[in-house]
C-alpha cells in the first residue's frame, strides 16, 4: 500500500504486509530479502516504510531479524514511545513452556521513527 500526503511535500508512507511461511526455514531466510528487492525498485529513498505482518519466525530465529536491521529496520515495539508489548494479536503459543502471553510471531518494522 502507497500513501500519499497530498500537498504537504512530505514523504510518502508504503506499507508492505506479508505472511511468511511457517513449515520452511529458508523460506523465512529469504522472505526478508524478497521484500528488500521490492522496496529497492518501488520506493523513493526517504519515504517512510513498515513492514508488517506474520513472520512465523520468533526472535531467537534471528536470520530475518538481521536482515531487515541491516538494511536499516528497527522492530516497532522496541523503537515506539508508547507499545502494549503484546506478543501476538491472537494469543498464539500461550502455554507453550517459556511462553508469556504468547510467542511473537507477529512483527511491524519500520525505517522511520513510530
Amino acid at each position: 500500500m502507497h500513501l500519499q500526503k497530498p500537498n504537504t511535500g512530505g514523504d510518502d508512507v508504503w506499507i508492505f504486509n506479508t505472511h511468511w511461511d511457517h513449515e520452511g526455514e529458508e523460506a523465512r531466510k529469504k522472505s526478508p530479502l524478497v521484500i528488500m528487492d521490492e522496496i529497492d525498485a518501488r520506493v523513493p529513498l526517504n519515504d517512510l516504510v513498515i513492514i508488517m505482518g506474520d513472520f512465523n519466525t520468533v526472535l531467537w530465529e534471528v536470520a530475518p531479524h538481521i536482515s531487515l536491521n541491516l538494511k536499516g529496520y528497527r522492530d516497532t515495539r522496541k523503537i515506539a514511545l508508547k507499545s502494549d508489548r503484546s506478543p501476538t494479536s491472537n494469543g498464539f503459543g500461550q502455554g507453550l513452556v517459556g511462553s508469556v502471553g504468547g510467542i511473537t510471531i507477529d512483527f511491524a518494522y519500520t525505517n522511520g521513527q513510530v
